[in-house]
């Protein structure tokens, strides 16, 4: 990685992959003969405070939807999503009842998604596993 902040993005990274550890994300597993490798890919976004200074690199791993065959390596999509009519609902329940709100931010709640599909991904660049294994198999979602 040839950018000025390399050093913060491999932070971002190996906090990802420990996450992924820490919550069996995946075993190293020999691909079977009639399934297909799932590539993965690095997806970089800094967040920014209200001024627009970086105060965190977040790194997160994907998998290349695009080469995965619905029915077989998937068999739905969900996003958790907010809507904004729901939110001003809050804010305004809040404001009448003189409620006060907190925020937080859940840093994993996507690898709590158990895969009942065999989906196998590729090995990572700077994670080891033994041989025979040649790839990853999915416990959870990415």
């Amino acid at each position: 990685m040839k950018s000025p902040d390399s050093a913060q993005w491999k932070t971002a990274i190996d906090a990802e992959l420990q996450s992924m550890r820490d919550n069996n994300v995946w075993k190293p597993a020999i691909l079977p003969e009639d399934r297909k490798l799932v590539t993965t890919k690095w997806l970089f976004r800094p967040k920014y405070d209200i001024h627009g200074v970086i105060v965190k690199y977040n790194a997160r791993l994907v998998a290349r939807r695009f080469e995965q065959v619905y029915g077989k390596d998937f068999d739905e999509t969900y996003r958790p999503v907010t809507r904004l009519s729901s939110l001003r609902l809050l804010f305004g329940l809040a404001a009448q009842f003189d409620l006060d709100l907190q925020q937080m931010d859940v840093e994993t709640a996507f690898l709590n998604a158990n895969r009942h599909e065999e989906v196998y991904i590729e090995v990572l660049q700077g994670v080891h596993i033994e041989r025979p294994n040649n790839c990853f198999r999915q416990n959870k979602a990415l």
